[in-house]
């Protein structure tokens, strides 16, 4: 029964470790992912910012050929 109890108590822990590995490895994976979202966002934000510039320029353009 001791033996039997032993048993238990290590597959307790040893569930307990991969458990808290596994939560930590998850928390790991969500941080990088998140911080590649925030500069694929900050990318686009700055590719959109100088599109809209180029439009401006355009238009710029367009107006001076017309006058």
């Amino acid at each position: 029964m001791q033996v039997y109890k032993q048993r238990i108590k290590h597959l307790l822990f040893e569930h307990q470790a991969e458990a808290t590995t596994a939560r930590t490895e998850g928390q790991v994976a969500l941080k990088l992912q998140q911080e590649r979202e925030r500069h694929s966002e900050t990318e686009l934000k700055a590719d959109r910012r100088d599109l809209k510039a180029v439009i401006r320029e355009v238009e710029v353009s367009h107006e001076e050929y017309l006058k």
